[in-house]
Order: structure tokens, then sequence, then C-alpha cells
């Protein structure tokens, strides 16, 4: 019995064909890269708590779903909306888009059912660490689940200051950014890998 496979397409038609990013405006295009418009993307970002890795992701949610106007789900598991941080953090960040979605939600089940709902183009898991009973690389399979949706996964840090993620969840992502108070106190964010060309190697988190 023959089995027939399709020709692969050569180097010269992949650099050629179309590619579509999402219009990023500065300096999140240069932060960010090419982000696929079409396919699903995905990033992690860790650092030590007040390091400014949840007001990123929230400022990058914000950015994603004015450029592309689509639903953002921001999974805050670290605070409780009662809390009344999360609430403090938009009002700082001056953020306020109907479009981003906010869940506390440490059940990793009703995560996935809010994902299933088919409404959302874009997740932010603030943070991988704080599900019960599941496992970072469990968090990582959601993008074999949900293929439609692109992921922005948060890390705490242990003692040395590296990402509480397993070595291959770090791998297994396209992008990851580390951040951290400088110094003078600003709060930094330094490109660690990216597979979508970004091209800005630091950026002060609050000035962008």
């Amino acid at each position: 019995m023959t089995t027939f496979l399709p020709e692969l397409p050569s180097a010269a038609t992949v650099r050629q064909s179309n590619y579509l990013s999402i219009p990023l405006p500065s300096p999140y295009a240069e932060l960010l890269g090419k982000l696929p418009r079409q396919v699903q993307f995905s990033m992690m970002i860790y650092g030590e708590p007040g390091s400014g890795k949840s007001s990123l992701s929230l400022k990058i949610a914000n950015v994603l779903a004015k450029a592309t106007n689509k639903y953002v789900l921001y999974n805050a598991n670290e605070e409780p909306l009662e809390s009344g941080s999360i609430n403090l953090r938009l009002n700082m960040l001056n953020i306020n888009d109907t479009r981003i979605k906010i869940l506390d939600a440490r059940d990793f089940d009703i995560l996935q059912m809010h994902l299933r709902t088919g409404k959302y183009k874009f997740c932010v898991i603030d943070s991988l660490n704080n599900f019960e009973g599941v496992s970072d690389m469990d968090v990582l399979n959601l993008m074999q689940e949900f293929p439609n949706v692109s992921f922005i996964f948060l890390s705490m840090v242990d003692k040395q200051n590296k990402a509480k993620a397993t070595k291959t969840f770090e791998h297994l992502v396209f992008a990851v950014y580390f951040t951290e108070n400088s110094k003078t106190g600003e709060a930094i964010v330094r490109l660690k890998k990216s597979r979508y060309g970004a091209t800005l190697r630091e950026m002060n988190i609050f000035e962008a």
C-alpha cells in the first residue's frame, strides 16, 4: 500500500510566505517582536514578587485587546479579587478595557471551563505555580488543549532567582522575559529568549 505524502515547502517558499503579525505599538512591537496573528503564540514572564511582572502582563493584555479587538482572559490566581489589589493595579495603569476579563481561580478546572467557551483569543496566567495539585507541565498542556488561544504564563522564582517552572517549560514556550528591580528602584523587564524577532533587550515597565 502506497502512502501519499504531500510535497514539502522549500526554505525559499517558506521565506517568501506572508507572515501575518499582530500590529503592536512601540515599544511593545520591539519588546515582543512579530507575534503571529493567525496561530498560537506563547511566552513566560518570571521575576521576584514586586518586580513588575503582573503589571507588565496587564499592560501586554491591554495592548493585545486593543490591537486585535479580541478578548483576553486574565487569571489572577495570586490575588483574590476581594483583596482589592487588582483594582488598585488597574487604576494605577489606567486599564479599563471591557475585553479584558478578570478571573481569580486557583481551581484549574474553572480556568479550563472558561477557556472552553471559545470566547478568548489570549490567556494570561498569573501565576502558573498557584494551581492546587497541578504541575506546571499540566498548565503548559493548555496550549495543546486550546490551540486557538495564545498564552502568557507568569512564574515565581526560587531562591536562586530562577523561574520555578521546569527547564522543559522554559524551553517549550517561544519567548521568555525576566523582571527585576534595578539598583535605582526601577522595574525592568529583560528579554531572555524570543523566537519572534524581538529587538528591545531591556525596558522600564512603567515608562512604556
